[in-house]
């Protein structure tokens, strides 16, 4: 549905404004590049009005209503043909920021911050989640286990047994280790 609406505008962006003069902005937020000539063109203005990039310039740009000075050609069907108006301009630019901001944007913050909240919730440990509040409190304890003046330093003679203390995936208790496994283990890790 989000994609079928930013066809649909892009789509629209090119029959209201692909004759729109791009010589008429000095600050160059409409030019060969940024227009609404081609859909392609027209779905990165899109995407560039989104983040809040120059789509009040844009609109301005599009908003005369004298077709000899909005329209880059001016002849024969093209004259006052995709060369935009000031209600056309104001209603598809403010729709479209209404829109693309507040709703797409909105969308996207909401999913990241969902996943956020999922991998906090998480407990288990799965491939490419963050450590679970229950593996960080053991190493917390274990650690001043081992350094009981909280000076937060251990000596490195402790790693081994730190990392024989903690369960996966900071150690690896529960498992048959040596020290010589263990330092091999410090090695792999370069700690």
């Amino acid at each position: 549905l989000l994609a079928l609406m930013i066809v649909i505008f892009a789509v629209l962006g090119v029959n209201f404004f692909y004759n729109v003069r791009s010589d008429q902005d000095p600050y160059g937020r409409l030019d060969e590049h940024c227009n609404y000539v081609t859909f392609d063109n027209a779905l990165w203005v899109l995407h560039r009005q989104t983040t809040g990039e120059a789509w009040n310039g844009m609109m301005y740009y599009a908003y005369s209503d004298d077709p000899y000075k909005a329209c880059d050609k001016c002849y024969g069907g093209y004259l006052g043909d995709g060369c935009g108006g000031a209600a056309i301009s104001i209603a598809y630019h403010v729709l479209w920021q209404v829109f693309g901001t507040y709703v797409l944007m909105q969308l996207f913050t909401a999913v990241i911050l969902e996943n956020f909240s999922e991998m906090a919730n998480d407990g288990d440990m799965l491939p490419g989640r963050a450590l679970s509040t229950e593996s960080l409190n053991t190493f917390v304890d274990e650690w001043a286990s081992l350094d009981p003046h909280g000076k937060e330093i251990l000596p490195v003679d402790k790693l081994p047994l730190l990392l024989a203390r903690l369960p996966p995936p900071l150690g690896v208790k529960y498992s048959t280790h040596t020290r010589c496994k263990l330092l091999q283990l410090m090695k792999e890790l370069a700690i």
